[in-house]
């Protein structure tokens, strides 16, 4: 998707949220290399990894409500289907 037309996808609300999903994720895969190392205590590392997938679900979770709500209640300019030529224009730009 050409980058003036990234901002128009979804509304700033579902863009905030999405933003804190993909942060949760990256929370509970930074976290990851501590359960696998062995430099810390195994149990209290995959308690931190476990704290930190609740937090992602959480979010994950409100997001789709987010969505579903958009989709569902006629509010659907908030969740924009490409079209043909914007999926062009998308893939023949470098």
């Amino acid at each position: 998707m050409p980058s003036e037309q990234a901002e128009t996808v979804y509304d700033a609300q579902v863009r905030g949220v999405l933003a804190q999903v993909l942060q949760a994720a990256a929370d509970a895969i930074g976290h990851v290399a501590a359960v696998t190392s062995g430099a810390e205590a195994q149990d209290a590392a995959r308690t931190e990894v476990d704290r930190r997938l609740s937090e992602l679900h959480r979010r994950r979770d409100r997001l789709a409500e987010l969505l579903l709500e958009a989709f569902n209640c006629g509010h659907n300019e908030s969740i924009r289907r490409p079209t043909a030529s914007s999926v062009t224009a998308s893939i023949a730009t470098p």
